[in-house]
């Protein structure tokens, strides 16, 4: 059977889901116990569960049930969800050029990777003359979903961090390297950064993310701001955060780390004018977001007590793994062997780089693999940067902290036996 182009592009397996679907299937054939340090659920953890069971129960037993589930709705929103959505938002984020936030300012849509498709193949596009507008990504490595929601090809433009090493703490940080931005602005038609970082867990500084504002300046480049692991829910950032807006911001929140991960129910925050375009394709393929979870979400934000969760109990827990992540790696990677620990300040991975590594990273994926230890190689978050040319996209590793701490004590000492052998 032959298919179209498009579904050619939109069904490679590449990148992270080459891997995923390895790491499926090495789940399933496994005899004995398998420490998988790859997944990015989130932990079940027991306050969250009770929550969510008694926001549940309270809305099925509620004369608004049926109205929900039995009616469709605006292709926008859930009434009481967006204004519940409004009041927190102008609680929490100051608007940019505006006094403050409206219905006409928000947008709620199916999942994330829906929107960036819909987003980067809105604004990012071939013009009449063959000049393309691309989708700048400052920050590399990134969130690696973003680079496989394109119609079009070439059209996205990675710049390479710059980073620093410090060889006595064994950490280092990337920075945003904007000297390296296009400077034709004319190139550019959307920027995207996911602050904290899936998969460093990076928080691009105040002064990073005023650089790349200070480039869109009088443009109308929307630069999408993905939250999804922000404050204040899922309140994943564990050093003082600030969310710090501009006219062409379109803020993107999430409830999925709030032990929601399949309920898909997306929020963008921005000016009318970059949401109506995106609101056209939203309706026009999906008809509308789930009314079922944007009805229960109502409740959950007007009580404030899922924001009191999200500090007191979803922070508390992944900045204490990630403490324990880095206490075992000390401990068991000697010190002559040269790994280096991203310095996290939010979300829940540790993202790893391991300097003149003798083999490449999906290499040691496969080491590590048969030993039953399952990591993510850290070249799939690079997106279209040239990895023949820059040796540091494979030479990185994800680790995910949502494992039992004993699990990270063991995967500690293999990776630290496997380490010894290659160094």
């Amino acid at each position: 059977m032959e298919l179209s182009k498009i579904w050619e592009k939109l069904s490679k397996v590449t990148g992270v889901r080459k891997i995923m679907n390895d790491i499926q299937k090495t789940l399933a054939e496994a005899q004995g116990d398998i420490i998988n340090m790859s997944a990015w659920n989130p932990v079940i953890l027991p306050e969250l569960e009770n929550f969510w069971k008694q926001q549940t129960q309270e809305f099925l037993e509620s004369e608004e049930f049926w109205e929900v589930i039995g009616r469709y709705g605006s292709t926008k929103w859930y009434e009481p969800f967006l204004e519940a959505m409004v009041d927190f938002s102008n609680t929490h984020f100051f608007a940019a050029d505006w006094k403050k936030w409206t219905k006409d300012n928000l947008l709620v849509t199916t999942w994330s990777q829906s929107f960036y498709f819909f987003a980067i193949n809105a604004f990012a596009w071939t013009l009449e003359n063959w000049i393309k507008k691309k989708v700048l990504l400052p920050q590399s490595p990134e969130y690696t979903w973003y680079g496989w929601m394109w119609l079009e090809e070439d059209i996205f433009f990675p710049v390479e961090p710059s980073y620093e090493l410090n060889r006595e703490s064994k950490r280092y940080h990337y920075t945003v390297n904007t000297k390296n931005f296009p400077e034709d602005k004319k190139e550019v038609w959307l920027i995207i950064i996911s602050r904290p970082s899936n998969p460093t867990g990076n928080v691009i500084s105040v002064e990073e993310l005023q650089a790349i504002y200070s480039y869109v300046e009088g443009t109308d480049i929307p630069v999408l701001l993905d939250s999804a692991y922000a404050p204040p829910i899922p309140n994943l950032a564990y050093d003082k955060f600030e969310m710090l807006l501009h006219p062409n911001t379109i803020v993107c929140l999430s409830f999925s780390k709030a032990w929601l991960p399949w309920e898909r129910v997306w929020i963008v925050l921005g000016a009318e004018k970059f949401l109506d375009p995106i609101e056209a394709f939203e309706s026009n393929t999906c008809i509308m977001s789930s009314r079922f979870w944007q009805a229960i979400l109502s409740s959950a934000i007007q009580s404030w007590e899922l924001e009191h969760l999200s500090k007191s109990v979803i922070n508390v827990y992944y900045k204490k793994k990630f403490e324990i992540l880095q206490q075992w790696l000390s401990q068991y990677v000697q010190n002559d062997v040269p790994y280096f620990l991203h310095e996290t300040k939010g979300a829940m991975f540790g993202f790893m780089y391991f300097e003149n590594l003798p083999i490449t990273d999906e290499e040691l994926y496969q080491k590590l693999k048969k030993k039953w230890v399952l990591f993510v190689p850290g070249n799939s978050f690079f997106i279209w940067v040239d990895k023949k040319n820059y040796k540091h996209a494979n030479q990185c590793m994800r680790i995910s902290i949502t494992v039992s701490d004993n699990e990270i004590l063991k995967a500690c000492k293999v990776l630290w036996e496997v380490l010894d052998e290659l160094y």
